[in-house]
């Protein structure tokens, strides 16, 4: 937990975010497009993190931008912060439903058959859905079927 107070202090999640899609994309103006604003505001933020570290994070040059080490270090953690946060806000978001969804399985074909991937009935399914089933609205149905 301590990383994350580390970086909860100079930066924030917005600014991971337009950072890893400067790393992502290479280039500030492209960034600046995916992340929905003005290009010389996302530099800004940028030289605000550098600052706030005291470190160069990015290398600038006619080709575009690359990650210098302390960048790479950043943009890896930047990618597990914000995969974890949107985890959780998922998880929160789905807290005291019941589960809902597809779920396929798929089996492959056998290997001591003859039959090849593009065969017919080669790979047979289990199919799970969401259906209601008496008083709960959210239960889970599993349909096995064979082709």
């Amino acid at each position: 937990m301590r990383f994350y107070r580390f970086w909860l202090g100079p930066m924030d999640i917005k600014q991971l975010r337009y950072f890893v899609a400067i790393v992502e994309e290479g280039s500030f103006s492209k960034a600046a497009q995916r992340v929905r604003i003005a290009q010389p505001a996302l530099s800004l933020q940028v030289r605000k993190m550098e600052e706030a570290l005291q470190t160069k994070l990015l290398l600038r040059g006619p080709q575009g931008v690359l990650p210098t080490e302390a960048g790479e270090l950043l943009v890896t953690s930047a990618r597990k912060i914000l995969t974890d946060l949107s985890n959780t806000e998922d998880d929160l978001r789905s807290m005291g439903r019941e589960p809902s969804g597809v779920v396929r399985i798929g089996r492959c074909w056998q290997t001591n058959s003859n039959q090849s991937p593009q065969g017919q009935g080669h790979c047979p399914l289990i199919r799970a859905e969401t259906a209601p089933l008496g008083k709960s609205s959210g239960a889970v149905e599993f349909e096995i079927r064979s082709s």
